[in-house]
């Protein structure tokens, strides 16, 4: 089965000149949206270290978000794929392997149940419909 290889590592470029003159551009910018209240704005602002660090553990915390979604989907792929006969299988992996689609999970699972749903065991397409039945009140009762 082919797949798109997921950045492992992210590149976090720490302080430099030009990041800290635009963090403190930035937090100047803050100030003067609010001219009566800037030395209290100042009081909370971060400095502009600790602004360009924040930033970049939140870009850590996002990739790794990102990461451990993706994996969860590549899981939900395995299980369906337990789930199919060995004909079936041969049939889906054949088509997915050949065709130009982006190798990630979502574009899998999204193939299977608009392209391959006949193969699928109905206990997986049950339990489809009773997402999509939850998500549809959800959004019907707001």
């Amino acid at each position: 089965m082919k797949f798109e290889v997921y950045p492992i590592k992210i590149k976090v470029k720490g302080i430099t000149k030009r990041r800290l003159s635009n963090s403190t551009r930035a937090l100047q910018k803050e100030r003067e949206k609010l001219p009566l209240l800037s030395d209290w704005v100042a009081e909370q602002q971060p400095t502009p270290e600790e602004r360009i660090n924040n930033f970049d553990e939140g870009l850590i915390k996002y990739q790794k978000k990102l990461r451990i979604s993706r994996a969860k989907g590549w899981r939900e792929v395995r299980k369906i794929l337990s789930c199919l006969s060995e004909e079936a299988k041969i049939i889906v992996l054949n088509y997915w392997n050949n065709s130009r689609i982006p190798k990630s999970p979502e574009y899998f699972l999204d193939l299977m149940h608009n392209k391959f749903a006949d193969y699928l065991p109905i206990n997986v397409i049950k339990k489809e419909e009773k997402i999509i039945k939850l998500i549809k009140d959800k959004y019907n009762d707001n």
